[in-house]
């Protein structure tokens, strides 16, 4: 089988998706090669120790000009004929249009994270993405939800109901610590917090920079991730003893930064998953997380961390404290457990090459 990934920007969890799927496919005996297209701009580095992997970076930006560049990539990608063709998030799900109906190979669309629940856009635009999606769909043999929240959005715009399946985001348990990494906190007294991810609105972090500087609170916060959408000059203008930033760290050493932690926030405004929350239970780091999206589905409020109402300064005041005060110990291995358990990386990766399996069946005349 040759199973093709086509992504548009592939950093944060876009990037731990395909690391760990592309992981698992790779070490398939049924698989003889995968090929990830992305671009070369704001992608992460991706390196496998298999020679079934390679890796296509294209020119890319997201403008007009780019738009018709990552049209024509993708030309040459459905080209090549692969069994499975799997397109990642809205504009790279915009290259489905260049599918024929007719065709041998089957193709799965992740929008990690509908457009339609974009909470900085109005209605109209709401609608507007959701009939393009609805458009696209007849193109797609199989759309992947990564959450039952995003499930239910998409049904409730009226997407097809036989076309969508609902598989959590996973990765592997293992935990790698670089013990020569340096910390980047100052003062051994402070509660030490961290952020992972785009510096951008829909993320939240304008958000949380304004709710941590309302609490009379000795805290430090160390931030992972560069603005994506957004400028983020004017977080750069923090108190240099309190905020920490780091930029993108190669993912081979994010372990490592967790285990400075007492625990992560997720402040996002909307989310279809939340990828870094899993990254944290699996470091046995509990969660601080608003109630956006699927992440309600990964933090259990007093079970592995706390949920706060999106956007609003006293509900995460209120829980911030409540995280504060509680056994974070207890907290981090109780989500430790969730995230082997519910969220098993063997499982839902087999479940997610299972339908690969089946879709290939039915295009070949056999019945899965």
């Amino acid at each position: 089988m040759i199973i093709i990934h086509f992504a548009e920007y592939a950093y944060g969890g876009v990037a731990s998706y395909l690391r760990s799927t592309i992981q698992s496919q790779c070490s398939n005996d049924k698989v003889n090669k995968v090929i990830l297209f992305c671009s070369d701009e704001k992608s992460e580095s991706f390196d496998f120790s298999s020679n079934k992997f390679v890796n296509v970076r294209y020119h890319y930006r997201r403008n007009l000009n780019g738009i018709f560049k990552m049209l024509t990539v993708a030309k040459k990608a459905i080209s090549m004929k692969p069994d499975i063709i799997h397109f990642h998030s809205t504009f790279a799900g915009l290259c489905r249009l260049l599918i024929p109906l007719k065709r041998g190979y089957a193709v799965f669309y992740s929008s990690h994270g509908w457009s339609f629940l974009r909470q900085t856009d109005g209605e109209l635009k709401h609608v507007i993405y959701a009939l393009i999606e609805r458009a696209l769909s007849i193109k797609t043999d199989k759309i992947i939800n990564i959450s039952k929240f995003e499930q239910k959005a998409a049904l409730k715009r009226r997407l097809p109901k036989g076309k969508m399946i609902v598989i959590y985001n996973s990765i592997l348990p293992t935990v790698t610590i670089d013990k020569n990494i340096p910390s980047p906190f100052k003062n051994e007294s402070t509660l030490k917090i961290g952020f992972i991810g785009r510096l951008d609105s829909p993320k939240g972090f304008p958000f949380l920079i304004k709710a941590l500087n309302r609490m009379d609170l000795s805290w430090e916060l160390m931030v992972i991730g560069e603005s994506v959408v957004d400028d983020d000059e004017p977080y750069k203008a923090v108190d240099e003893s309190k905020i920490h930033f780091l930029g993108w760290i190669d993912h081979q050493y994010i372990d490592s930064y967790f285990a400075f932690l007492d625990f992560l926030i997720v402040p996002s405004r909307w989310e279809g998953f939340g990828l870094v929350a899993l990254e944290s239970m699996k470091n046995s780091k509990p969660v601080l997380a608003s109630d956006a999206g699927g992440l309600p589905e990964i933090v259990k409020d007093g079970v592995n961390g706390y949920i706060f109402q999106k956007m609003s300064s006293e509900s995460f005041e209120r829980q911030f404290k409540k995280m504060k005060d509680s056994d974070l110990k207890k907290l981090g291995a109780n989500g430790r457990r969730i995230m082997v358990d519910k969220f098993n990386y063997s499982y839902l990766q087999e479940l997610l090459f299972k339908a690969y399996e089946t879709e290939l069946g039915e295009k070949n005349g056999v019945k899965g």
